[in-house]
């Protein structure tokens, strides 16, 4: 597994803090890879915990971008080394039966997906990471 740094919100009622965490084995669908990332509305909500289903510790941020550094056996639609354009669909997410398009939110390399194909996810939640 490889070891990341990022800062974490570790309790609803304390600032964000640097943080250094083992990341869990690439599985056969990841796209691996991180660089930036930007905060939102939704991230702070889930990091203060606002909306009541946050667990911690959490690093926010889900405005992602990145270079393919790594791929799963069962990945085809990316490749190590490909960058991602702005307002690309990166992911489909259905929500209450209507498919909902993820855009990429800027110019990037998909570095790691972090959710597989039907498994549920929360608003805010991070899906990819970019470099």
């Amino acid at each position: 597994m490889a070891i990341a740094r990022g800062y974490a919100a570790t309790d609803a009622s304390k600032p964000l803090e640097f943080f250094t965490f083992e990341r869990r084995a690439p599985r056969e669908d990841d796209v691996i890879a991180i660089e930036y990332c930007g905060v939102c509305h939704s991230d702070i909500h889930q990091a203060r915990n606002e909306w009541g289903n946050s667990r911690f510790p959490m690093v926010p941020g889900h405005e992602i971008a990145g270079t393919v550094t790594a791929v799963g056996s069962a990945v085809s639609k990316f490749k190590v080394g490909d960058r991602v354009k702005q307002g690309q669909t990166l992911l489909i997410i259905e929500a209450m039966k209507t498919m909902n398009p993820i855009p990429s939110p800027r110019e990037g390399v998909v570095a790691e997906i972090l959710v597989s194909d039907a498994q549920p996810v929360e608003f805010g939640e991070a899906l990819v990471v970019f470099e």
